[in-house]
């Protein structure tokens, strides 16, 4: 076998994340790569010229149940028809986006960041929307409020209309043939945006789930995954200002393992591995840094 490119050089030149990559060959047969001794893809230079082509259409709106069988001359075909001039809704993004959305803010003019972010919703997929728009622009309000740029009322009337706006999101709630996935925060923890953000992940990777809402008691909990007969968790764990990970995570943990009826996976999104306590129920625990790990997670369940 010739010596090929790796999925890391892939990603690295057209800017397809891995796990994209490895979804649109799974899913849709775009790619079939021969693997290496070690189980390692190994693509081609002619992969990887599909790949750009396929990166460019999919920005500029196709989907890639329409190009991913297509050949290469077939794909240069569709771009060479393209009226490239107009620009795409993902250039809309980096294009305006930011810097109005920052402007509107600092003036104060809610309307119009309504207008943007609900032009932005509907212009773009559910996951273009959450990693091209609500994560830039949650995690640079969050930067600009440390420096003291923006109040604390900057950002929660962000945090406001983004979750309005994700509740506009057509999220199907799919049969899943994998277990569902239950999402909850703690008790004390009222931060309900990033579980709403996982929520609508796993619904775009065809995940059935229980969205139950934050701040929940460990018993409540318990009552509520027993009932669903429910064996994996997804749970916001970030601290606020009622809730401290540290002090707060094992004590809440300990008590929900001794209420839980069936054995159960724990993913714990916003944290970095910690000492856990000794658990009999809850058997297996993901710690989920990022929600591009969450997205790459769920799409290697399917």
């Amino acid at each position: 076998m010739q010596k090929g490119l790796s999925i890391k050089v892939m990603a690295t030149n057209t800017g397809i994340q891995a796990h994209t990559i490895r979804t649109w060959e799974k899913r849709y047969g775009a790619f079939k790569p021969e693997r290496a001794p070690n189980g390692r893809r190994v693509y081609t230079e002619q992969d990887l010229s599909k790949l750009k082509l396929l990166a460019f259409l999919t920005n500029s709106g196709f989907s890639i149940s329409q190009l991913a069988n297509q050949s290469i001359e077939e794909l240069e075909q569709v771009k060479m028809n393209l009226n490239v001039s107009a620009p795409t809704p993902v250039e809309r993004v980096k294009e305006v986006s930011l810097d109005r959305l920052h402007q509107f803010l600092l003036n104060y003019q809610l309307q119009k960041i309504f207008e943007e972010l609900e032009h932005l919703r509907s212009s773009l997929g559910s996951k273009a929307f959450i990693f091209k728009v609500v994560l830039p622009v949650m995690r640079e309000i969050g930067v600009l409020v440390a420096k003291g740029r923006y109040t604390v009322t900057h950002e929660h009337i962000v945090s406001t209309i983004i979750r309005e706006q994700l509740s506009k999101v057509e999220k199907p709630n799919y049969d899943s043939p994998k277990e569902s996935i239950a999402l909850a925060t703690p008790d004390g923890n009222l931060h309900e945006l990033p579980i709403l953000i996982a929520d609508i992940l796993c619904r775009a990777n065809r995940t059935t789930t229980h969205y139950l809402g934050a701040s929940h008691p460990p018993r409540c909990l318990a009552e509520a995954l027993n009932a669903l007969n429910c064996k994996e968790l997804v749970m916001g764990v970030i601290s606020t200002d009622r809730w401290d990970f540290a002090r707060d995570l094992n004590p809440f943990l300990t008590e929900l393992d001794q209420l839980l009826q069936n054995e159960t996976t724990l993913v714990l999104g916003g944290a970095l591995p910690c000492q856990l306590p000794e658990m009999n129920k809850i058997k297996w625990v993901k710690f989920m840094p990022s929600f591009e790990d969450f997205d790459e997670y769920l799409m290697e369940r399917l």
